[in-house]
């Protein structure tokens, strides 16, 4: 049996026609709690895609995570084979009710990442030797700005493109990966402009940009 065409239609509570976007209402009942899900809401997820784009499932899991009836969307899609929801994949799921351990009710809080400044920014792309050119370019920034940041900080471009960032070892993607996120762009674009996963994406920026303290 061939997946459904969901393409474009909103996350699976939306497709499902619970659309919150254009005051659309459903009554008391059963299904009311659709009205609450983050992925029925096109002003919160504007790209229904990541929910049935396998790639992309990573991104999926950071909307599910602060989605306050995350259980509610398990429990009602659990047999689903098409799509992210509930906090998991079709396989996930699967797993979950394999072992009799289907979490249900309040999602886990997502962790807060410390928020970076420009300086933070400008210092990490210096030591990815990013080069000045497109610092300046992205960040909005002069070089004179940033070589008295670095200067300040005692922080040199290196003479060629490093192989360790701040004491771990990084591989070109990873350097990549980590200019991409330092500059702004978010996981999911630096995963298309790479044509790498978005799971990569994470896995990079949990280990060196937000290694855990």
């Amino acid at each position: 049996m061939a997946a459904p065409n969901f393409r474009s239609r909103g996350g699976y509570v939306q497709l499902m026609g619970s659309d919150t976007s254009n005051g659309t209402s459903l009554p008391p009942g059963p299904d009311s709690w659709r009205l609450q899900a983050r992925c029925a809401d096109r002003n919160l997820v504007e790209d229904p895609d990541i929910f049935y784009d396998e790639t992309r499932y990573e991104d999926a899991r950071q909307e599910c995570k602060l989605c306050p009836v995350r259980g509610q969307c398990l429990d009602e899609f659990t047999d689903d084979r098409f799509a992210f929801a509930g906090g998991m994949s079709p396989s996930e799921r699967k797993v979950w009710v394999s072992t009799g351990k289907i979490p249900v009710g309040p999602p886990t809080p997502p962790e807060v990442k410390p928020e970076l400044t420009l300086e933070d920014r400008v210092l990490a792309l210096v030591e990815l030797r990013a080069g000045y050119g497109l610092i300046c370019r992205r960040l909005g920034v002069s070089v004179r700005d940033v070589a008295d940041i670095a200067k300040g900080h005692g922080v040199e471009m290196p003479e060629k493109r490093p192989e360790e960032f701040r004491g771990k070892v990084m591989t070109e993607l990873a350097r990549q990966i980590l200019i991409g996120l330092y500059l702004g762009d978010l996981p999911r674009v630096v995963a298309d402009k790479l044509g790498c996963l978005a799971a990569s994406v994470s896995k990079v920026r949990d280990r060196l940009m937000y290694p855990a303290q």
